[in-house]
């Protein structure tokens, strides 16, 4: 077994297309997935063939937002290479707004054209799909989750507020996920489920993950916040994400139709142990 940094020179779109499929192997699996794709996508994605044009289609929607992601250097990704060489693993982490080094002009229009060129594959894709298609699926899935995130609180906190907090009371506040290391994606191959994978990749991108500890200003009062770890898990992760010291912060639910939609939120701060068992 090899765990790996995928590196974004790396993430060409075949590679992307080969993680999608991963990612979706799992996501087919959640109550999620009904509520994004909707009922032309749902089969297709819970089909044991996988040879049709719309799965097809899905998969390269999906590997288009993570090409874009990787090339604009928006996350971290690792990836598990098992003894056969196939891939059986995938985790992906959102890099700290604050972190990263201002723009040049010339970068600014780069990611112009990448985010572009992404938007109008992703229109084409979903021609002729009207209302049911995975642009409108996600536009109203965007609200939903929205309202979740306002009420789990890390919009309504202004940065200015958090300003005028101590260490300790910082500690037990949830600020925004963009100034935090976010989880965005950590998936095993289900063949390959509780044997271990998910504990050592998870391991590995935490032991490589350096700690950002964002500044909050308000006028002359400034204060250096403690670093954290954020992710949102599923019931099968749970488990997982506490052995390393990830503790429940809040979950926010609503229903789309008749399905339940679930974002709990668990938080870790970077001075705690990494290990608890």
């Amino acid at each position: 077994m090899l765990i790996r940094e995928i590196e974004a020179k790396d993430v060409g779109l075949f590679k992307a297309m080969e993680l999608s499929r991963l990612v979706l192997d799992v996501f087919a699996q959640e109550n999620y997935s009904e509520v994004l794709l909707g009922p032309l996508y749902i089969k297709e994605l819970r089909s044991e063939s996988r040879t049709t044009f719309r799965y097809k289609k899905l998969v390269l929607f999906f590997a288009l937002d993570l090409w874009k992601r990787a090339k604009l250097c928006n996350n971290r990704n690792w990836e598990v290479i098992g003894d056969s060489g196939d891939l059986i693993g995938f985790s992906s982490w959102n890099v700290p707004i604050g972190s990263k080094t201002p723009p040049s002009i010339w970068t600014t229009a780069y990611r112009w054209i990448i985010e572009r060129a992404v938007s109008l594959g992703e229109f084409l894709l979903c021609l002729g799909d009207g209302k049911d298609s995975l642009l409108a699926q996600g536009k109203a899935l965007g609200s939903v989750t929205a309202q979740m995130d306002d009420e789990i609180g890390w919009l309504k906190v202004p940065e200015a507020t958090l300003a005028h907090f101590d260490n300790d009371k910082l500690s037990k506040t949830i600020y925004h996920r963009k100034q935090m290391w976010w989880c965005s994606k950590m998936v095993i191959d289900p063949k390959y489920q509780r044997q271990g994978y998910g504990f050592k990749l998870f391991k590995h991108c935490l032991d490589n993950i350096e700690p950002y500890r964002p500044i909050f200003e308000d006028g002359d009062v400034k204060i250096t916040a403690p670093a954290k770890y954020g992710l949102c898990s599923s019931e099968n992760g749970r488990r997982l994400y506490e052995k390393f010291g990830f503790r429940l912060y809040k979950t926010a639910s609503r229903y789309v139709g008749d399905v339940k939609l679930e974002r709990p939120i668990y938080i870790k701060n970077y001075s705690e142990p990494l290990y608890q068992f």
